[in-house]
């Protein structure tokens, strides 16, 4: 149950829980410290840039964040800080699914499949509007996209 946000910037002496607060406020969603159980930054690739995981105690209260920032475009001026950058809220996923979507991505690309999405952890792809929906749970599974 645990969300991920790129692109926040960090800040000297940051509440991320505060922080994940005014998140909420500005996608106009409830969402109290009460509902999270820790917030923290994780490494990226790159070296100056850390991402936020927010571990949620229920999932209705990650749910409706996730919901509302699809809704919503976030930018890091809403939040008080001088650039206007993008910030994205994504699942949060293992290293192994990590790797996965960036192979689905490009499956996408390669075959010109029309959408690749995750829903509740699982990476799901469709080729059209009305085609069956892929479950990518192993590199096997990208022989069944052509």
């Amino acid at each position: 149950m645990n969300v991920e946000i790129q692109g926040l910037p960090v800040a000297p002496n940051e509440d991320l829980e505060t922080v994940v607060e005014d998140i909420a406020k500005c996608l106009e969603v409830e969402v109290s410290k009460d509902d999270i159980d820790v917030a923290h930054r994780v490494p990226t690739k790159k070296k100056d840039q850390f991402n936020v995981i927010v571990k949620f105690r229920t999932r209705r209260a990650r749910d409706s964040l996730l919901e509302a920032s699809r809704k919503k475009k976030l930018q890091t001026g809403l939040l008080g800080f001088d650039r206007d950058l993008p910030l994205y809220l994504n699942e949060h996923l293992c290293v192994e699914n990590k790797i996965l979507l960036g192979k689905a991505r490009q499956a996408k690309r390669d075959k010109h499949w029309k959408f690749v999405w995750v829903s509740q952890g699982r990476i799901l792809m469709r080729k059209a509007e009305k085609s069956p929906v892929l479950h990518i749970t192993c590199d096997a599974d990208f022989a069944k996209v052509v």
